[in-house]
């Protein structure tokens, strides 16, 4: 097994680095309250793209940020990639999300958006279309899942001092958008409950938010008692769809998180895990904290296949 080798050697495939990003990156949309001296006041946007990760896992991060020519900022915590759209690493990544469309709901739905807005901001601004992009930014997808959408575009409109006929012009337009972005979204769904998920694409998702682990139950029987243990492997996606995108390709099944509606994709059991080993054996690369996660979860299968998982190993 050659996973680890050396992080400059290896280059990170478009459908890795696409399952990176859409289960641990995010397109943000930075907001700038601009007051002037003369009393005039504006709105200022950025599209970022972003990603990051605890320092357990900065090489995939490195990896993702080489790929486009960029650099990972780290501290004390974690380590990140943040970029301009408007750089010129900004624009590669752009162009590769062009390409390379977000599988996951919630990233094409802000990558759409995202999109409308750069149109908008190559034009010249003025409060109608500062309220425009401020309704866009209002259907990101953590405004649509987690709330505060009315307060953020109540908050644009007041800096601005926006009077009602502009207000309600903006609204009618990003509406149009809006309601395009959705037909567009909701036909992606459809499409997104009946593919099977590449090898690679996989490995990137597993990267981003994967985890291997062995689950222990008591199961006592009126014969003896139990202690059962089964080895599981998860990918959280958040959105139900996305994750059944990967229940269909390896057979498993999805898992509530909590109450928020947050989903996970699970694959339980030694016959069913024991059939992806080929898929992590066989990756071209992998993170030094996953390869390691990885090599003990395989041997746990192992023991547990052939009942030898209470002995000293």
């Amino acid at each position: 097994m050659q996973q680890i080798i050396s992080v400059n050697s290896y280059v990170m495939s478009d459908n890795t680095a696409l399952g990176f990003f859409d289960t641990d990156g995010s397109i943000l949309i930075n907001t700038d309250y601009r007051s002037y001296k003369s009393g005039k006041t504006s709105l200022g946007y950025k599209v970022i793209y972003f990603l990051g990760q605890s320092l357990s896992k900065k090489d995939i991060v490195e990896k993702f940020a080489q790929k486009f020519g960029g650099k990972t900022l780290i501290d004390k915590a974690s380590s990140e990639f943040r970029v301009n759209q408007i750089t010129q690493v900004g624009d590669r990544v752009r162009q590769f999300l062009l390409n390379n469309n977000p599988k996951h709901p919630y990233r094409l739905r802000d990558y759409l958006i995202s999109e409308q807005i750069t149109v908008l901001l190559k034009a010249e601004q003025n409060k109608v279309s500062q309220i425009i992009i401020a309704y866009l930014v209002k259907y990101k997808s953590l405004f649509v899942t987690q709330g505060g959408g009315d307060e953020y575009f109540k908050k644009c409109c007041t800096h601005i001092q926006a009077i009602m006929t502009e207000i309600k012009q903006g609204i009618a337009v990003s509406q149009n958008m809006i309601v395009k972005i959705e037909e567009n979204l909701a036909t992606h769904i459809k499409k997104l409950a009946t593919i099977k998920l590449s090898n690679d694409y996989v490995l990137g998702a597993h990267y981003g938010d994967g985890s291997f682990y062995v689950s222990l139950s008591w199961k006592p029987t009126l014969k003896a008692h139990r202690l059962r243990c089964e080895p599981e492997w998860a990918i959280s996606g958040d959105d139900q769809t996305y994750c059944q995108a990967f229940a269909n390709s390896f057979n498993g099944r999805t898992s509530p998180v909590d109450k928020k509606r947050q989903h996970k994709f699970v694959l339980t059991g030694v016959k069913k895990c024991i059939l992806v080993l080929d898929l992590f054996d066989k990756a071209p690369w992998m993170t030094a904290y996953k390869f390691y996660q990885y090599e003990r979860w395989k041997q746990s299968i192992y023991l547990i296949h052939k009942q030898q998982h209470f002995s000293e190993q």
